[in-house]
């Protein structure tokens, strides 16, 4: 993350990353958001590989920071039609108890309705 933070191209290690997105570790886990949020626009097809997991992530885990993280990295991927995988995702999200969740959840809902 360093190397894109400091503007280098690395885009290249996308597919890479994506096969990560399973990892438990919550700062790890952070970190592979972020990234896939930067180059997720670049390689959609790849970053379509991701979505059911975090889908799963959202719907099924039972920590709300999980919960969270795989929310806000499945609003910030800039991908066409996006609109259609995370709808259910996005409705069992209004249904939790978790504060973090649902103010993730109203940063992402307001990002698509512009």
């Amino acid at each position: 993350m360093a190397n894109v933070y400091v503007g280098k191209d690395m885009s290249s290690l996308f597919p890479d990353i994506v096969l990560q997105v399973r990892v438990k570790e919550s700062s790890i886990s952070r970190l592979i958001g972020m990234f896939t949020a930067q180059y997720g626009h670049l390689h959609s097809d790849t970053a379509l590989l991701c979505i059911n997991q975090l889908t799963k992530e959202i719907m099924h885990d039972s920590e709300p920071i999980r919960r969270g993280h795989a929310l806000q990295t499945l609003g910030s991927l800039n991908i066409p039609d996006l609109a259609e995988y995370i709808a259910p995702p996005i409705k069992q999200a209004l249904q939790d108890s978790s504060l973090m969740l649902g103010v993730l959840l109203w940063m992402d809902v307001s990002r698509f309705s512009r």
